[in-house]
């Protein structure tokens, strides 16, 4: 059976009944999402959240149902099963939770690799960026 929860018509209402709901320190969680607690009071509490804001949100507090939080309705917290553990594919593409430390310890190897390749790009992106810089400065101290 579903717990009735309050009806709340903005969303910063809501995140805060989930702060309150969930014991969470108010400074802890404002640092988290890196915003401060005074958009969450007086007029503020009506005014709209921002996609980042909402993404850092859920990105630290996965149990929080997004659908809950922007509409109010259903439930707002996930069973550990509804949790979608799925990173996103730029997030060095974990696919799933991993059920194990043998798959734990492929995960951040893969994790690993694709830094290292991000690095290496790094890198020549650094060498172009200093070669033109060089140029540059080149050509103005001939001039």
């Amino acid at each position: 059976m579903q717990e009735k929860l309050p009806k709340f018509e903005f969303i910063k209402e809501r995140v805060m009944y989930f702060i309150d709901n969930q014991r969470f320190k108010k400074v802890d969680f404002f640092n988290k999402i890196d915003v401060t607690s005074a958009n969450f009071r007086g007029n503020q509490i009506k005014s709209s959240l921002s996609s980042t804001t909402i993404e850092r949100i859920i990105t630290n507090y996965p149990q929080l149902n997004l659908h809950w939080l922007i509409t109010g309705k259903g439930k707002m917290l996930l069973s550990k099963e509804e949790i979608n553990y799925t990173v996103d594919e730029n997030q060095l593409g974990v696919v799933n939770e991993p059920t194990n430390n043998d798959d734990i310890i492929e995960v951040l190897k893969d994790q690993v690799a694709e830094l290292k390749k991000d690095k290496i790009e790094l890198i020549k992106d650094k060498e172009k960026l200093y070669s033109l810089l060089e140029t540059k400065m080149g050509k103005q101290n001939a001039s």
